[in-house]
């Protein structure tokens, strides 16, 4: 177990229940009080928040990243829905809104790629016979935005699809709504 004297200097980095992970900045000892500061300087520790009293400074803006999988694109060139079949991740910021001191609210934006199969001889979603369809391999890449009210995220991705036919470079421009849990996941948390 190591220790952290009360004039040493810590930075917050994430909020855990009731604990605080920290990293030590600064390392000093307590000559008033005796302490001796025996935790290793840039090592992060996990502390009792109550320890900090209402010293916990997390920053607003914090680093996310994320999974992601679209079933449905709406693409905006022919006004038609079209399987997704995207995998892919997410990676920007989430800011933390401070409406409801009851709630963790945040609104993020972050870019996202991955891969996807664009469905090349489909009109519309109810016409595609999977006998019948070929398919081209693509990158898929975009930008997502959204709200998080505790577990809970609605968002919003604008992406292009971007794929080869016949060595013709083609791209598709389509839009995602989404909602659900666990969309994003901050790098830091304030949870």
């Amino acid at each position: 177990m190591a220790t952290i004297c009360t004039n040493s200097r810590i930075r917050t980095l994430k909020l855990i229940g009731d604990s605080v992970k920290v990293k030590l900045k600064r390392r000093r000892s307590n000559d008033e009080t005796g302490c001796a500061s025996t935790a290793k300087r840039g090592g992060s520790y996990i502390i009792d928040k109550t320890t900090l009293g209402n010293n916990i400074n997390v920053p607003s803006v914090l680093p996310i990243y994320g999974f992601l999988t679209i079933p449905f694109k709406y693409e905006f060139t022919t006004s038609r829905m079209y399987p997704g079949g995207e995998i892919g991740g997410l990676l920007g910021a989430q800011k933390t809104l401070n409406w409801d001191p009851n709630r963790s609210m945040s609104i993020f934006l972050s870019g996202t790629a991955g891969y996807s199969r664009v469905a090349l001889n489909n009109t519309n979603i109810q016409s595609i016979d999977p006998s019948n369809t070929t398919f081209a391999d693509a990158f898929s890449y975009g930008i997502a935005g959204g709200l998080a009210i505790e577990g809970f995220q609605l968002m919003i991705v604008r992406g292009i699809d971007s794929f080869s036919v016949s060595g013709s470079q083609q791209q598709l421009n389509w839009l995602m709504i989404g909602f659900g849990y666990s969309f994003i996941k901050p790098a830091i948390s304030n949870k």
